[in-house]
């Protein structure tokens, strides 16, 4: 909520079922009981976290936190942790943009394994490949603000796989890093430097 909802709000949802005293008092019930700590473990502040790992590196988080908002329309990833989220949406970014080595630092600031973020990574990608459904999402990331990362990530899974199709990541990492292996080093004798486009 923008504005929080007055008490006489509640007293009408509750259709005069309490009293304002009681509903008060139930409030500062939940928050005693609570200790007053209400925050929210969000994806952002994992993501952020395991950008310290990665150097801070702008393609590859602005591409994470466009996975994150993948994550928030995908149903099966609603589920998911926080921290899960952000590790599989930093994770999958590097892939994409061709660094795909999962380093003992990526590891320990996320606190995961590589092979326990291919599930997760595995919906993003399958999600990113089906058509397009919420077209301000995709809108919205396909702005300058943004590197038009929503444009450039469905077109690098549609260079690799047919929209609608259902990957298995545990079986394409093999061939997905080999040819990251081979545009890198094509990349490195061409004196080029590969990524998102800047403009």
């Amino acid at each position: 909520e923008i504005v929080a909802p007055s008490v006489s709000h509640f007293l009408h949802c509750a259709d005069s079922s309490y009293t304002e005293a009681e509903i008060l008092q139930a409030e500062r019930y939940v928050l005693k009981t609570l200790d007053w700590n209400l925050n929210h473990p969000n994806p952002m502040h994992f993501l952020r976290r395991i950008s310290k790992a990665d150097d801070y590196d702008v393609k590859a988080r602005t591409v994470g936190k466009y996975l994150l908002e993948v994550a928030a329309l995908e149903w099966r990833l609603l589920a998911t942790p926080p921290s899960l989220v952000a590790a599989a949406a930093i994770w999958l970014a590097r892939l994409i943009l061709g660094n795909d080595k999962w380093t003992p630092n990526l590891a320990h600031y996320s606190s995961y394994a590589e092979s326990s973020l291919l599930p997760t990574a595995n919906l993003m990608l399958n999600y990113i490949l089906k058509p397009i459904r919420h077209e301000s999402f995709f809108k919205k990331y396909a702005g300058k603000r943004y590197l038009k990362v929503s444009v450039w990530v469905r077109e690098w899974a549609l260079e690799r796989w047919e929209e609608g199709s259902q990957v298995t990541l545990a079986q394409d990492l093999p061939k997905l890093k080999a040819l990251n292996r081979a545009e890198r080093a094509r990349q490195e004798a061409a004196g080029v430097h590969g990524g998102l486009d800047d403009s």
